[in-house]
């Protein structure tokens, strides 16, 4: 990976003396500031890696100024450099209260350089080894991309759905102090609102954070956003609705084979119209739009399982990526992780089997699964009106006698597909 440039964040007033850094260390992205009116909110908006103060002459005002802006960088492990122009020695001491360094005019460019890049990289070397970002309490963004690499990887055992969700904060106060701590007490209300398996982490802006759902699919991630902000709008002192808004976008990840940062870049807003609500976005999963439909053959006869699986592996055409697993009974169907993948799926059930028969398996379908997600095809030896009758009552959504004609079978498969498109 590129390693990025250095970012120099320069208060001064003193056009010559930007010249002279512009010239002197392009290596560095400078950001130049000459107030020190809002400097806390332009440093939590750059976030520079390193703070150079440019002073003329120490007054009671800038050194109480500089001093919340050194305690300010002490606490999210910025470094800063302070330059003097005019050399007082009893004033050093006052320097070093709120400066890593001093530097005096005339300035050597080679030790200036040295003591950025060695202030810079113990911070780089403190962040790389820090799992929370200091100025939301959050983690940070390298340990979000790994712990969502981890959870992918669980998606290959468990056969579940990842949820993501993007939440980005709005807070329009005016005082960036409390800016700041409404953000972080954003941050520790959804901390304390979430599973323990769920994870939080700062991405993209300093107000962005994307949180990570593990086994949830997009409806619950929105019952669970809409109780957080029904909670928010009603409980003064977390973070308060006169000041505070935050949106959220949702996107359902079902396929583990997709990268940490093919995720993340469909997750920021594209318009401004999605400001302070709740949308969804979608996922192109292994480069193709088509559907998923797994089919699951239960049947305790094994040459019954074999030729169905032979026979339906086209029956879904060109509109769906297909799956077809076989199971002798519903408890081996139900102890298999796959059945649990929020996809589509078709079972074709006997009805009398070991263990567990196809009325068991549609009645723990239809009571602990959703059924919009599950079609339950009925393929059994007992054809009379009762036995249908009970079948479809219990959840079938379509029924065949054995012995069975395959043209038929696939054609009342196909008309089941495509009445869920």
């Amino acid at each position: 990976m590129k390693k990025s440039p250095v970012k120099l964040f320069v208060i001064n007033e003193d056009l010559e003396f930007r010249s002279f850094l512009t010239k002197h260390l392009n290596t560095i992205t400078l950001s130049f500031y000459n107030s020190q009116e809002d400097l806390l909110k332009q440093l939590y908006i750059v976030r520079p890696d390193c703070i150079l103060l440019n002073i003329d002459r120490l007054s009671l005002e800038s050194e109480t100024s500089f001093q919340n802006v050194f305690n300010w960088c002490q606490e999210n492990f910025i470094p800063t450099i302070t330059v003097v122009n005019r050399f007082e020695q009893n004033d050093r001491t006052k320097y070093l209260a709120f400066s890593d360094s001093v530097f005096y005019h005339p300035l050597r460019v080679e030790e200036l350089l040295a003591s950025i890049h060695m202030h810079t990289q113990k911070r780089a070397f403190f962040l790389a080894h820090s799992l929370v970002d200091s100025l939301t309490t959050a983690y940070n963004s390298q340990y979000l991309r790994d712990e969502m690499q981890r959870q992918l990887n669980e998606m290959k055992r468990s056969h579940e759905s990842l949820t993501l969700v993007y939440l980005e904060a709005e807070v329009k106060d005016g005082d960036t102090l409390r800016e700041i701590g409404i953000i972080k007490s954003f941050v520790s209300f959804i901390k304390n609102s979430i599973r323990p398996t769920d994870f939080l982490g700062q991405y993209g802006p300093s107000n962005g954070f994307v949180l990570l759902l593990p086994k949830t699919v997009k409806d619950d991630a929105r019952k669970l956003l809409n109780r957080l902000t029904k909670i928010i709008s009603e409980k003064d002192g977390i973070v308060v609705d006169k000041y505070f808004s935050f949106s959220a976008k949702i996107v359902e990840v079902t396929d583990h084979k997709v990268l940490p940062e093919e995720c993340l870049s469909v997750l920021s807003f594209t318009n401004k119209e999605e400001s302070g609500q709740i949308v969804e976005g979608s996922l192109i999963e292994g480069g193709t739009s088509l559907k998923r439909l797994n089919i699951a053959i239960i049947d305790d006869d094994r040459l019954i399982r074999e030729l169905l699986k032979h026979q339906l592996e086209d029956v879904a055409e060109e509109e769906y990526i297909l799956e077809i697993k076989t199971f002798a009974d519903g408890e081996e169907f139900f102890n298999d992780p796959w059945h649990r993948q929020n996809e589509r799926f078709l079972l074709i059930i006997d009805r009398i089997m070991p263990k567990m028969d196809g009325l068991e398996i549609l009645r723990k379908i239809r009571a602990e699964y959703d059924r919009k997600r599950y079609l339950c095809f009925m393929l059994t030896s007992r054809g009379s009106e009762a036995d249908i009758a009970l079948a479809i009552q219990k959840g079938a959504n379509d029924y065949m006698t054995k012995p069975f004609s395959l043209k038929e079978l696939q054609v009342r498969i196909k008309r089941l597909l495509r009445g869920i498109r």
